[in-house]
């Protein structure tokens, strides 16, 4: 029996004809009524192609009771999302409990209140409207955001080709010895800045995975007084426009240029993190004034600490939700996302970050990042005094002017022209060959992010020497991985295993002059 007055469609389930007459005279003004006098045929209407908006259904039936059709009601996906109410002479409250548990809205007893129905009917109908307004609409924003993340996909993908074209050619002409030390040192402003803009390309991605708590942290010694001495190199002209000065200190004391602080990290994210702070250090310092940057750490125990200060005060309606995303004052083109992305990649490290400020001490911002305890991160590789021999002890010659490969009549790999200094050398012999496993099965695996992390170790432990036909074809490499081309890069790759056998041989060669031991 079906009774039509709008479109909204309500299942009345009971066995007893006078029931149905009364409920159907009580929604018939206002609804479509459509009855079922057992549960099989009710199963049946909920799963027809004109389904009920709300089901009316009685729990004391004979075959099959009202619990038994709501959970069955419940258990299918056609049918699961109806809103049940209970109508039943059963009044004891297990029996309504027993009906909430098993997935009803609502429970009216007998006998029947006409207002009461039609109130609760009514209620329930707004509220499955509501909730599938809710489920369009998101639905709508999962779908945009989707949408969103293709084309941001598409846009890094397109933006890496022409970035690895700058740093590309950058590295050519840097190679290229008739270089003036004037044009040497804007070409080097010039990879660096190309790299920077590639690095926040990948931490994008990055970024995302971090706040799903699915991004795959690859911790290594990294050297943050390196990407400190970068990051300063890029805001030179802020210094200068703003009469700034920042100072870099690590336990209390100066640094030269090899000096060196070791923490675990990913150099990427440090970059990305110490870049955001220092920034918001310098643009919230009052001009003329110094920014101290000073890293500390226990010499025997496992956390490094960063702290940098300015003496600008955070203003007090933000300090509490300093680290919060869109946190942002007194800057027209502020984000409120360069504070937040800090702590995000702090927490990913291991690490903590907190703030202090007031308007007479300036602003603190304190970040404590895990380090290798059997790595003095001041002096990772310690010196042996002269007179100590060491075993395996590697003789690298002084070298006053180049030497040839006799074997392929090329330049030496390794640039004559440095200073060598023991460390660094014994870094490339040691541990380049763990990157360069590393690499190779990052590459087999096709994992674009080990594997560049893999590439940037090689090309820094080979910058350091002046390895620079390994840090050309790591440069190359990059490329390849940033744009996904994998027969190509495994071909770049075994350029570049050339490339640092070759290099491991020049450094072990002893040299016809007199050597220097490390």
């Amino acid at each position: 029996m079906i009774n039509h007055a709008s479109s909204k469609i309500i299942l009345i389930v009971d066995d007893e004809r006078f029931n149905i007459s009364l409920l159907v005279d009580i929604l018939r003004p206002d609804y479509t009524t459509v009855v079922a006098k057992n549960g099989e045929t009710a199963l049946r209407r909920a799963k027809s192609d004109t389904p009920p908006d709300l089901i009316l259904l009685d729990i004391m039936m004979p075959d099959m009771d009202g619990y038994e059709v709501c959970r069955q009601l419940k258990a299918d996906d056609q049918t699961r999302d109806i809103p049940i109410i209970f109508v039943t002479a059963m009044t004891e409250a297990s029996a309504e409990t027993r009906g909430l548990e098993l997935g009803a809205v609502d429970y009216i007893t007998k006998p029947i209140s006409p207002p009461i129905v039609q109130a609760r009917v009514k209620t329930h109908l707004k509220l499955r409207a509501a909730h599938q307004r809710l489920e369009r609409q998101n639905a709508e924003l999962i779908e945009a955001d989707q949408l969103k993340q293709q084309v941001e996909r598409i846009a890094r993908h397109d933006l890496k080709s022409p970035l690895n074209g700058v740093i590309g050619y950058a590295d050519l002409l840097l190679n290229d010895p008739s270089l003036a030390p004037e044009h040497r040192k804007k070409l080097q402003v010039i990879r660096r800045s190309g790299f920077n803009a590639l690095h926040m390309v990948n931490l994008s991605l990055g970024l995302y995975r971090m706040e799903q708590g699915s991004y795959q942290l690859d911790a290594q010694d990294v050297d943050l007084l390196s990407i400190l001495r970068n990051i300063k190199a890029d805001l030179v002209s802020w210094l200068l426009n703003q009469q700034l000065t920042l100072d870099i200190r690590v336990n209390g004391q100066a640094v030269d240029e090899v000096t060196t602080f070791f923490v675990l990290g990913e150099e990427v994210l440090c970059y990305s993190m110490l870049a955001n702070l220092v920034k918001n250090a310098l643009e919230a310092s009052p001009e003329q004034q110094t920014v101290t940057i000073t890293l500390n750490t226990d010499a025997s125990g496992p956390t490094a600490t960063v702290r940098i200060h300015n003496r600008g005060a955070v203003p007090e309606s933000i300090r509490q939700r300093f680290f919060d995303k869109y946190t942002t004052s007194g800057k027209k083109s502020g984000t409120g996302l360069g504070t937040y992305s800090a702590r995000l990649i702090t927490e990913t490290m291991g690490g903590t970050i907190g703030m202090q400020s007031s308007d007479d001490e300036g602003t603190e911002i304190r970040v404590t990042l895990p380090r290798n305890p059997a790595r003095d991160p001041v002096n990772p590789v310690p010196q042996q005094p002269a007179s100590t021999p060491a075993p395996d002890r590697v003789r690298v010659a002084r070298p006053a002017t180049s030497r040839r490969d006799t074997s392929t009549g090329d330049v030496d790999p390794i640039d004559p022209g440095i200073r060598m200094i023991s460390g660094v050398i014994v870094s490339f012999i040691n541990d380049v060959p763990q990157h360069l496993l590393e690499l190779q099965q990052a590459l087999t695996d096709q994992d674009a992010d080990r594997a560049s992390n893999a590439t940037e170790c090689l090309k820094k432990i080979a910058s350091g020497i002046r390895a620079h036909r390994v840090v050309s074809q790591s440069t190359r490499l990059h490329g390849q991985i940033e744009m996904e081309d994998w027969p190509q890069a495994q071909q770049v790759y075994q350029k570049l295993a050339e490339e640092i056998q070759r290099a491991l041989q020049a450094l072990s060669q002893p040299s016809p002059s007199k050597g220097v031991q490390s």
